[in-house]
């Protein structure tokens, strides 16, 4: 599939029309970092948005997901990693703030969007796929921020695992 430079050096867009917001900075330092053009990757996500208002009017409605994900080994002990949520959550915020539609589709996290953005709250992968695909047929774009897990247990046990000598082995 051929990609077509837009206005902006951080979007590119698909000849099915979704635009693809590539960063190349550390994930920590993504919302506040300008680019060599003086653009910070709020401003990729508005050039896009501005895009999306010529076509629908003005209503645009943004998908963010964020946060981790918990995937369960039993019912005491599960695999995660150390997102905050801090990125997406700001990002709905600032996508709110200018008068957007916003869902974020949050994982674990301390964090609370403001009050102008619609918030679910989600625990694992699939639970976020499943959020995800449902919202897909509501939203113009999708912004996909959040530290979903790169494993998940095949079964994961009912009960608490019993210690034990030997090594855990988990698939």
């Amino acid at each position: 599939m051929q990609i077509k430079k837009s206005d902006h050096p951080h979007i590119s867009k698909r000849k099915s029309g979704v635009f693809l917001l590539a960063s190349f900075f550390p994930i920590s330092k993504l919302v506040f970092m300008q680019n060599d053009n003086g653009g910070s990757i709020i401003d990729a996500i508005n050039a896009a948005t501005r895009r999306l208002d010529e076509k629908s009017g003005g209503a645009v409605r943004l998908v963010i997901t964020a946060g981790p994900t918990c995937e369960d080994i039993d019912a005491v002990r599960f695999i995660t990693n150390r997102s905050s949520g801090m990125m997406g959550v700001t990002l709905a915020d600032r996508a709110a703030a200018q008068w957007m539609s916003v869902l974020l589709i949050l994982g674990p996290s301390a964090l609370a969007p403001s009050d102008d953005v619609e918030c679910v709250r989600v625990r694992s992968a699939e639970d976020m796929r499943d959020a995800v695909m449902a919202a897909l047929p509501w939203c113009d774009a999708l912004v996909m921020s959040a530290a979903v897990a790169d494993y998940t247990p095949a079964e994961p046990l009912e009960g608490k695992l019993k210690k034990s000598d030997g090594d855990l082995v988990i698939r």
